[in-house]
């Protein structure tokens, strides 16, 4: 059964995606320094615990 909401850990992985696309696409610079979770976390609209998922996913 699906919810109206969206599970925190598909919410990661949508985020995680993002990034990883706007990495590949040139819109955040390869061995820069990316925006910090609180920005990420205003971006994305989600909590900074949400965008530190992200952040692991994309590390792993």
């Amino acid at each position: 059964m699906e919810t109206a909401r969206t599970r925190p850990a598909d919410l990661s992985a949508q985020i995680a995606r993002a990034i990883r696309d706007a990495i590949v696409e040139g819109r955040l610079i390869v061995d820069e320094r990316l925006p910090s979770e609180a920005e990420l976390a205003d971006h994305f609209r989600v909590s900074r615990p949400t965008v530190r998922e992200a952040l692991k996913r994309l590390a792993a």
